[in-house]
């Protein structure tokens, strides 16, 4: 891991690599040999975050995207394409999901422990590769912790959003998705309060004490939380760390390197 190998050999028997190493490794008799001097090969690489649709397939795998979390789940393809996804001979990425429907359809803040437990079980039956959970906030802090539970004794990743990030980590949250859950944090009660009614433009206004918010991603990453924060565009407004990011953004496009390796088709 974290090194190259150059003029590497990669053994590969039906869908499967059975041999890796440099140019001295065997290579079988009678094997169909692909010379890609010049090139260099990557594992596949996994987008953590997509509204998937099925047009994206292709374009998926020009990128290198064998994998993707698929946030709109199994309704937004169909099942047989869903199911298709895990196929090697199948030309998109292998798609991964919350099921045949969130796990907010089957549990409320209303409910007993008991409740959302069961909520949970039925919810299982839709055969989710994780859970996207109900979006955290103060108001729903029980059932949040209660299903977290349950989903973690089957096994399973929570992910979602998160109005106090640190709270919500708290309790069970293993996957954050954006970054707002740690500027709303940042709020007094107050401030919180009243930018849920609307009265601030933007939550990126709540970016100013850095160090604070930094330590809270530190405890976060300590607990072996996931950060998803798509700060493509989170930090392209309100924030005062707006222009440094859109700098950055801008310099990572201009990368020569990277840029080679936009596929021409």
């Amino acid at each position: 891991a974290g090194t190259t190998v150059p003029d590497s050999v990669i053994v590969i028997e039906g869908d499967k690599i059975t041999a890796f190493g440099g140019r001295t490794t065997p290579i079988p008799a009678g094997a169909n040999v692909v010379d890609l001097s010049g090139k260099f090969v990557i594992p596949g690489l996994f987008d953590s975050h997509v509204h998937y649709q099925p047009f994206l397939g292709e374009l998926f795998l020009n990128f290198g995207v064998t994998s993707a979390m698929a946030l709109g789940g199994r309704a937004a393809v169909g099942e047989t394409y869903w199911k298709d996804s895990h196929s090697p001979d199948f030309r998109a990425p292998r798609l991964f999901g919350t099921g045949r429907a969130n796990l907010g359809t089957f549990i409320n803040p209303s409910m007993t422990r008991e409740q959302v437990r069961a909520g949970v079980q039925e919810w299982l039956k839709g055969e989710p590769d994780m859970a996207t959970m109900p979006q955290f906030s103060p108001n729903n802090k029980q059932m949040w912790e209660w299903a977290a539970e349950a989903v973690h004794e089957a096994g399973l990743f929570t992910f979602g959003h998160t109005d106090l990030a640190p709270e919500s980590v708290r309790v069970g949250h293993d996957g954050i998705e954006h970054i707002w859950g740690f500027a709303q944090a940042l709020m007094t009660p107050q401030e919180l309060e009243n930018y849920q009614k609307g009265e601030y433009l933007h939550w990126g206004l709540f970016l100013r004490d850095v160090p604070r918010m930094e330590q809270m991603i530190r405890d976060a990453v300590q607990r072996g939380v996931y950060l998803n924060p798509t700060m493509g565009y989170e930090l392209g407004s309100q924030s005062p760390l707006a222009r440094k990011h859109e700098d950055l953004m801008y310099d990572l496009y201009r990368d020569g390197a990277l840029m080679a390796y936009y596929p021409e088709n």
